[in-house]
């Protein structure tokens, strides 16, 4: 007897069609939902807002409806996301894509900003994440991935950012 092979999502089967379309393969050394200590991009040390202490804390700061004109604010809820995020991949991985799920489109928003270290600092915490959990965070790169083109195509100071984190987030997830 055969055992069930369960359906492609449609964000899995459109991250191939975009793979295909850039000529990306998916890299076959990272593994979903383990940490690495050597990828991980540290936030720099100096003044500014405290980092959120939990993924909410995160969401809240990140949401649209409630803007935090403090561009910093939103930037260390942004940096803050990797360390956060770490710890459910390992303990909870249910909870890990019930939060990379919420965090699509808060994090299109931040990359759809016009402050340019928003979206640098959001394209770098996309492409960690990619690099970190692998195809674990393929719901979030759907989310992020049409704002990602968008920039790439209109935007040239977002331009480089937009495309490099493009490209290694479909490569990876």
């Amino acid at each position: 007897e055969r055992p069930a092979v369960s359906s492609p999502s449609s964000a899995s089967v459109a991250l191939r069609v975009v793979r295909a379309v850039f000529g990306l393969r998916r890299a076959a050394r990272v593994l979903p939902s383990t940490p690495s200590t050597q990828a991980s991009v540290k936030p720099k040390p100096k003044r500014g807002p405290p980092p959120p202490a939990t993924v909410a804390e995160a969401r809240e700061r990140l949401d649209v409806d409630v803007k935090e004109e403090d561009w910093g604010v939103r930037n260390a809820a942004i940096l803050a996301l990797p360390e956060l995020l770490a710890s459910l991949a390992i303990n909870h991985p249910e909870a890990f894509q019930k939060e990379l799920d919420a965090l699509g489109p808060l994090l299109t928003s931040q990359l759809a900003d016009l402050r340019s270290a928003i979206v640098r600092t959001a394209c770098e915490i996309v492409q960690e994440l990619a690099t970190v959990h692998g195809t674990a965070v393929s719901s979030l790169v759907a989310h992020v991935l049409h704002q990602l083109m968008h920039n790439l195509s209109l935007l040239k100071v977002f331009a480089a950012p937009s495309a490099t984190t493009a490209s290694v987030s479909l490569s990876l997830a």
